[in-house]
């Protein structure tokens, strides 16, 4: 079974590559969102939570931990809820350019859910 961590360390490799394209930026975004999404789900916070029948899980997840009383845990939800818009961008608005900051910026974000401890599994 793979891990978060592994997924985030696979965008970290891309992220320090010879080669930073637009491409490749569009792909560290991809996989630092989902190392964050799948870290947040196995989350005690994400524990019981479904989202509303007209809602994404990817939605919904972001918007449940926006909502937590833990203040680590509403600011992870704040950059999740961030990285999934940095996603959509990469994956579905092609005329947008993503950039080597843009990836570096969900790197980072998608670090901080993980591995400060904002999320304690």
């Amino acid at each position: 079974m793979i891990t978060p961590s592994e997924i985030l360390n696979e965008a970290r490799v891309l992220l320090d590559g010879v080669v930073i394209n637009e491409p490749r930026c569009r792909t560290i975004v991809g996989r630092a969102y989902y190392a964050a999404f799948h870290h947040a789900l196995m989350h005690p916070a994400a524990k019981g939570f479904k989202p509303l029948e007209n809602q994404s899980q990817h939605t919904a997840l972001a918007y449940h931990l926006i909502k937590a009383s833990d203040a680590d845990v509403r600011y992870a939800g704040k950059l999740l809820q961030a990285l999934r818009l940095r996603r959509t961008t990469a994956d579905y608005h092609l005329s947008s350019e993503v950039r080597q900051q843009e990836a570096h910026d969900a790197y980072q974000d998608a670090d901080r859910i993980i591995n400060e401890h904002l999320l304690l599994e």
